[in-house]
């Protein structure tokens, strides 16, 4: 009953099974690891488009070169970015999970940044670390 009911719904937890069928969570995750399953956790990933991989492919290639001629190279860059959260709608990935045998890959496409509410901005150079910054406004250029 354990494995068909995780057959039909991959995305259930073990309370809801314990609920619907009685039995505990202790001898249900016992059943889903002895038929191999395991709960896989949802990954979330930002969206790229098609011009997107050139660039990248661009950028590497430039800075394996830069550090070819400089081993030192990257201890002079200054890495630096921003983040926009959400204040509503975030995913608790680890309350989410997808029983298989197989890992399925299990993805979500996160919402573009035009809806979110308060960015944090940083930089790394070498080994020393400035920010979080935190700004309400929108960030830009």
């Amino acid at each position: 009953a354990v494995l068909l009911t995780v057959q039909e719904n991959p995305q259930t937890s073990t309370r809801e099974i314990e609920r619907s069928l009685g039995i505990d969570r202790t001898s249900i995750k016992g059943i889903l690891k002895q038929h191999k399953y395991h709960a896989y956790h949802m990954e979330l990933y930002q969206q790229l488009y098609d011009r997107d991989f050139n660039s990248r492919e661009n950028f590497s290639i430039l800075m394996l070169n830069r550090i070819r001629d400089d081993p030192n190279f990257i201890d002079k860059v200054l890495f630096f970015d921003e983040a926009t959260f959400k204040s509503n709608g975030v995913i608790n990935r680890h309350n989410m999970h997808f029983y298989s045998v197989e890992n399925p890959h299990w993805v979500r496409q996160i919402d573009h940044q035009n809806k979110w509410s308060i960015n944090v901005w940083g930089e790394i150079i070498s080994t020393h670390v400035i920010g979080p910054i935190f700004f309400e406004d929108h960030l830009t250029g």
